[in-house]
């Protein structure tokens, strides 16, 4: 059984980037039967003598890292349980391996994006609670917004993870812990990518106006989905609601974009 964790983020990122699919057998998996697999053993590890060894034998370089990227394959629960942790035949290793290596970029691209949908997630709630509370002022607004600027991943990510934490954690310190709350509707999200818009720039052009103090935020009257408001920056505005826990972004407009509204499904 594998020590090493791994976060949802990270679970779901590896399934799409491989397509949904075993790696193994290439048969598709439902995302809560995905099972994570070292190609090459984790229980390597407690013998490092061994360890140099295969990874010498299989042609591998000795900084190959057995919880890395590199090392992390999508697997469905029958190829995982008759795998275990038998070292397979070194061309076959080579072919997974040259097969995760392909993707790691793509599963990279799949957390950033992540992070970014956080990122602009932690953004609107934050104005949506000030103004909630009635107690929203322009100054209280920046500090709450400073603060994200200083830790874009987070407090916690200031903290140092452990050998253990899952390859995104380890390497970036990325800490995602469920799927970002924020959504597009369907209308906005054609349009943004059509003018090469996503959650991660939306993030940035409210990080740069916060640093550059221009940025201003306004309660607009309810409709069916909840409360409304509006984000303004410089060039840009953004209208987003809230509902819950979740945040829908319904237009984003500006002298450099058309505008993009989405009725509320």
């Amino acid at each position: 059984m594998a020590q090493q964790s791994f976060s949802s983020a990270f679970r779901e990122a590896l399934w799409t980037a491989h397509r949904k699919k075993c790696l193994h057998c290439g048969k598709e998996i439902e995302f809560t039967l995905v099972c994570i697999d070292h190609v090459v053993p984790e229980s390597l590890l407690s013998n490092r003598q061994k360890m140099t060894e295969t990874i010498v034998a299989l042609g591998l370089p000795r900084s190959f890292d057995i919880r890395g990227y590199e090392n992390l394959a999508p697997s469905c629960v029958p190829c995982n349980r008759d795998k275990g942790d038998n070292i397979l035949a070194r061309g076959y290793i080579n072919i997974i391996l040259a097969k995760i290596a392909a993707r790691i970029d793509k599963v990279k691209e799949i957390l950033e994006k992540k992070k970014a949908a956080q990122t602009l997630d932690t953004i609107l709630r934050n104005v949506s609670r000030s103004l909630e509370a009635e107690v929203f002022t322009e100054e209280d607004f920046l500090k709450r917004l400073r603060l994200i600027l200083r830790f874009p991943d987070g407090i916690r990510g200031s903290k140092l993870p452990t050998y253990l934490h899952s390859p995104e954690q380890r390497i970036s310190r990325i800490y995602i812990d469920n799927l970002p709350q924020v959504r597009l509707a369907k209308r906005a999200v054609d349009a943004m990518e059509s003018r090469g818009i996503d959650t991660r720039k939306l993030s940035e052009m409210i990080l740069r106006a916060v640093a550059a103090n221009d940025v201003y935020a306004l309660a607009l009257p309810r409709n069916r989905v909840g409360p409304v408001y509006e984000l303004r920056l410089k060039d840009t505005r953004i209208v987003f609601a809230k509902n819950d826990d979740v945040i829908t972004v319904l237009s984003v407009f500006g002298k450099d974009l058309a505008q993009t509204t989405a009725a509320p499904a």
